[in-house]
């Protein structure tokens, strides 16, 4: 089988990228904006509000509201001294919600987080054990390193927020990276480091509980990424809003305000797409291909990359060609040739019945491998989907 290996390296200290003059601000469909059009909002101002949890997305820097949209709110930085005294006021209201962050554990803490840009509400759910997955998620990727060695604080208090949400009594930490540092904290040391061998795909979170526990799909065990723990621990660090993420860029690390525009970014980083190049988010393997560089960076994403023209041969409609590369490297063992072609014609019920596609990790190896190239991912992401919609039907 092809290995794919993960960077277990230290990364670089993480990149601060300039805050732009707009920004796109995303959000889920059970979202409702809170703010009106043409309104003046300070950085950390709630924008939108889920509107059965309490959740919300926060203006990343004072400005003001330029557009309003399904999904999604513009906005264009203000540059005034105004903006100062407004930020001034921060850090002793920072100081008092963090101390009350600190009080805070179960449900309460969830809540809490929530308002502050952080879903925390999945981790308070019974389990016996949780597994923090802190292996790069994808080859090419970096930050987990960065965050590791150059955001310790961090993640320190995004592992101890952990604990007191989830009631778990088993804690593993997976990665390829040296932690020892990390758990010099004493209120750290229920946590056992476990080391996989760094190839892809043991970042998939079947693979690293499988890694912890020996077992595969044990019951009352939750998996988190790394990712999220970073974002518990600055809410939980700052008691200030998240309104900052850190992602990958072509293998490195950097830092940005939520909703800086993905074309910023990469200007930034001296990455300038040209006429077909596909600039590539969240991974080459399971990310997906931006169509608008408007697009602006999420709490979620983790990575941007520029795929240039011709590096790859382009992904069509042919026919599988049986050569069995696809099933050689399917970590769940399954037989993706055979449900691609159930979903390229409809048959998602064989897809569910025959060859068990509800266990695809969606890893993305076998479109990777695919020499007719064709979109096995896709065609894996569609049959799960219908799959599970006639399982509802039924």
């Amino acid at each position: 089988m092809q290995r794919f290996s993960l960077d277990s390296g230290p990364g670089n200290v993480p990149e601060q990228v300039p805050a732009p003059d707009e920004f796109i601000v995303s959000f889920e469909a059970d979202f409702v904006a809170c703010v009106a059009k043409k309104a003046r909002v300070e950085a950390g101002a709630a924008l939108a509000r889920a509107q059965e949890r309490s959740l919300r997305i926060h203006a990343p820097v004072a400005g003001v509201v330029t557009d309003i949209g399904p999904g999604r709110i513009c906005m264009a930085r203000a540059q005034d001294a105004d903006d100062a005294a407004d930020e001034a006021k921060a850090p002793q209201t920072a100081s008092e919600t963090k101390q009350a962050l600190d009080a805070l554990q179960g449900a309460a803490l969830a809540e809490a987080l929530g308002t502050l840009g952080v879903d925390a509400f999945a981790l308070t759910l019974p389990a016996k054990a949780v597994v923090v997955n802190a292996l790069n998620p994808e080859p090419g990727m970096v930050w987990v390193g960065s965050a590791l060695n150059h955001c310790a604080d961090t993640v320190r208090a995004g592992l101890r927020a952990l604990q007191r949400l989830s009631p778990a009594q088993t804690w593993y930490f997976v990665t390829a990276h040296e932690a020892g540092g990390l758990f010099e904290d004493e209120s750290l040391s229920r946590y056992a480091v476990v080391r996989p061998k760094p190839a892809y795909p043991a970042s998939m979170d079947a693979l690293a509980v499988k890694a912890a526990t020996g077992k595969e799909l044990p019951e009352g065990v939750l998996a988190v990424g790394l990712h999220d723990v970073f974002n518990i621990g600055a809410v939980a660090l700052t008691g200030t809003p998240l309104t900052e993420t850190i992602f990958d860029v072509a293998g490195k690390t950097c830092r940005a305000a939520i909703g800086t525009p993905a074309a910023h970014i990469l200007e930034h980083c001296g990455l300038q797409p040209q006429d077909g190049d596909i600039v590539a988010l969240n991974g080459l393997f399971r990310g997906r291909a931006l169509s608008d560089l408007r697009h602006g960076i999420g709490k979620a994403d983790i990575s941007l990359a520029v795929v240039r023209a011709g590096t790859y041969p382009p992904v069509s409609d042919a026919p599988c060609v049986g050569c069995g590369r696809c099933i050689d490297v399917c970590p769940a063992r399954l037989s993706p040739d055979m449900i691609s072609r159930c979903a390229e014609f409809g048959l998602f019920e064989k897809c569910r019945k025959s060859y068990y596609v509800e266990a695809c990790m969606e890893c993305g190896l076998c479109g990777f491998v695919c020499v007719a190239r064709r979109p096995m991912l896709q065609y894996m992401r569609l049959a799960k989907q219908e799959s599970a919609s006639l399982e509802v039907r039924s």
